[in-house]
């Protein structure tokens, strides 16, 4: 039995490597892709660089469509280095000329675009409102990146106080208005902001922090980042930093570079060479797929039913997907109890008529099916299947389904 369990979880964590269908994007040639962000399922935004003549110029495109068509939105002489929407009209981008910074800002969608701020600090940027933002900035001979807040949309800065004390800051994303998390490449290179006393707690000092991505629900933060010595991989760690856990290895050989959570279960991760790695189960396995191509994946997103990644090469590439498979749809009473189970569960319903309960694994696998015709409950024998997610599906007599919901076997 601990054979067959230790061959299943080798399968498992093995990444099956598969021709899968993604599309390029025709985006125009020569620009590199600084960042990309949807503020929606629907809208997008990425920002871009090139050289124009003998300068740096810089390119804001945006997409309509869940990343199919991306248009030009406005062109400048400026190289951008950062992006940041709150909603799908409100946004800042912070550029630089001449070693300065310079921060516009759009209400309108990016249509038209408004210097706000001169001499501004310049990083990486999260606004928890429209008007109350942060930045944490590197000042010419400082010793760590210091952070900054708006509360006016951008117009003035001031430092909070608060030295990180690393350096290379790569991101920063907030849990709430008041909790945030960053991560740069040396120093104390992650670790959570406190704005309540204010505070900066370090979480480590020895991953380089690529990328970052914080999953409200379940308060879990993702990050990418290389262990000195070692390649890239993925990391979760609780909102409070302890335990920092390995949750994809380079030594698997994906070198992992960007990530974006779905939810607590979906994630998708950009790697180096073409890859992308997708989880169904929060990171406990794993699969990966090749988009054919030589790029590094600086930003990816997750949508409803697709996935995007964009490379800083400037290639982009889509792949359309089902609706989420893990996403529960519970309707007519129908629901799962106890959960987490261990051998047995209990499907409670009001619904009258022969019905079908499936059981899939985190690949959409089926391993269990069985007819009921329930009364107010019955259950279901689940002591054969191994610990691990799944997802129950009922459906009727036509064979329409009627609800989904997630299940824990531990």
């Amino acid at each position: 039995m601990k054979k067959n369990l230790l061959i299943i979880l080798l399968l498992f964590c093995s990444f099956n490597e598969c021709n899968a269908q993604w599309t390029k994007i025709n985006l125009p040639n020569n620009w590199s892709i600084a960042q990309m962000q949807f503020v929606n399922d629907s809208v997008g935004y990425m920002i871009a660089d090139s050289i124009v003549g003998l300068s740096l110029a810089g390119k804001i495109f945006k997409t309509f469509d869940r990343g199919l068509n991306w248009y030009e939105k406005s062109f400048y002489y400026q190289s951008f280095d950062y992006l940041y929407f709150i909603n799908e009209d409100t946004g800042w981008i912070c550029m630089t000329d001449g070693g300065t910074g310079t921060i516009r800002r759009t209400i309108n969608g990016g249509n038209t675009w408004t210097n706000i701020c001169f001499n501004a600090p310049h990083g990486p940027m999260f606004f928890v409102t429209p008007l109350v933002g942060y930045i944490g900035w590197i000042a010419a001979g400082a010793q760590g990146a210091v952070l900054h807040k708006t509360i006016d949309g951008g117009i003035t800065w001031n430092s909070v106080g608060v030295n990180l004390g690393l350096s290379g800051l790569q991101d920063m994303v907030f849990a709430d208005s008041v909790t945030g998390y960053v991560g740069g490449l040396y120093g104390p290179t992650l670790g959570r902001l406190d704005l309540t006393v204010p505070s900066y707690n370090v979480f480590s000092t020895n991953i380089a922090v690529s990328d970052m991505d914080y999953e409200n629900a379940s308060a879990q933060l993702f990050f990418t980042g290389e262990e000195f010595g070692v390649n890239s991989g993925l990391y979760k760690t609780t909102s409070n930093g302890s335990p920092i856990n390995l949750i994809l290895d380079a030594q698997s050989g994906f070198g992992a570079y960007s990530v974006n959570c779905k939810n607590a279960n979906e994630i998708l991760c950009g790697g180096y060479g073409g890859l992308i790695a997708f989880s169904y189960d929060g990171g406990i396995n794993w699969n990966t797929e090749s988009t054919n191509s030589q790029t590094s994946f600086t930003d990816v997103h997750w949508g409803s039913n697709y996935a995007i990644a964009a490379g800083g090469d400037g290639e982009v590439y889509r792949k359309s997907l089902p609706l989420s498979f893990f996403e529960n749809s519970a309707v007519n009473d129908f629901g799962i109890y106890p959960n987490p189970a261990e051998n047995i569960i209990n499907i409670k319903t009001k619904i009258e008529g022969e019905l079908t309960v499936t059981i899939y694994d985190v690949l959409q696998k089926k391993v269990l099916e069985q007819k009921i015709t329930p009364f107010e409950f019955c259950t279901i024998d689940v002591s054969a299947l191994q610990k691990a997610f799944y997802t129950v599906v009922l459906s009727n007599a036509k064979k329409e389904i009627i609800g989904k919901q997630k299940l824990l076997l531990k």
